[in-house]
């Protein structure tokens, strides 16, 4: 199969936004080539040029390609040494910084079927059982199926593998040998949205997470995703990449290094 052009791919990108008003443009090109692959392959269309025509005339592939988009490698304390420096160093100091009067707020940007979301708050459950402090969790991703799994807070066993043992007693319930759900109370803790990262509408966060999402994303806009992250943080908020993802050259006097190995950053108050 012959590359795709540049046209190609804007005329893709300004379809799925006149049919599903959807903005895909941050993706990179190579990604969006390879997810366009992909549903070519399923249907049968050879050409690019022939699959342009269809997602043109089918209202139905602008859903079906958008959903590809969405990146459902995930699993519950995924990278765990990450998590481990998260409850020692990082929890501690976001208890210490926030207001007494206002939850803590946490955001898991691009939350797939909800495996970070529900991680984050179960750790946080566990840290604050004998603090006054109230924490809420706002959580999206582009894929309304991947959230739809994510709301019902329901998991086949196998899938809670990395979720300690005192955490699986304490905040899941067995609804028959193979399938957990998580309790309502915890479940309370976390409003999941639809939603594409880089439009997501949110304001005065403590912590972020975006991992292993970034990768997909050009590299324009990868910069103006981070002006927007360091626009959501309140001061000295957190950010949590990928293992494999790091701030932008042009952004990194904006964002202090906590810890590179784990890619965990601190917001610098300065004006981008």
């Amino acid at each position: 199969m012959t590359t795709i052009l540049e046209c190609q791919i804007i005329d893709i990108k300004k379809i799925v936004r006149k049919k599903i008003d959807v903005n895909i443009d941050h993706y990179a090109s190579s990604f969006l080539e390879r997810r366009v692959q992909n549903r070519m392959n399923m249907i049968g269309i050879k050409s690019y040029a022939e699959y342009i025509s269809f997602l043109d005339e089918d209202f139905l592939e602008s859903f079906e390609l958008n959903s590809t988009l969405s990146i459902n490698v995930t699993q519950f304390f995924r990278n765990q040494t990450v998590w481990d420096v998260f409850k020692q160093k990082i929890i501690p100091e976001i208890i210490s910084l926030s207001s007494s009067d206002h939850p803590i707020s946490i955001w898991s940007a691009g939350c797939a079927i909800g495996n970070e979301p529900y991680s984050l708050a179960m750790m946080f459950s566990d840290m604050l059982q004998t603090n006054e402090k109230k924490f809420k969790i706002v959580a999206n991703d582009i894929n309304p199926t991947s959230i739809g799994i994510a709301k019902t807070g329901q998991y086949e066993f196998e899938k809670l593998k990395n979720i300690p043992n005192s955490f699986l007693s304490k905040f899941l319930e067995k609804i028959d040998d193979d399938l957990y759900k998580f309790s309502d109370d915890l479940k309370k803790t976390i409003t999941f949205q639809v939603g594409d990262v880089a439009s997501f509408n949110i304001n005065h966060v403590d912590v972020i997470l975006c991992r292993n999402m970034l990768i997909y994303y050009a590299d324009d806009a990868k910069e103006l995703l981070f002006k927007k992250f360091h626009k959501t943080l309140n001061d000295s908020g957190f950010l949590v990449l990928g293992m494999a993802e790091d701030v932008p050259l042009s952004m990194k006097k904006f964002f202090k290094t906590v810890d590179l190995g784990m890619k965990i950053y601190q917001k610098v108050s300065l004006d981008p």
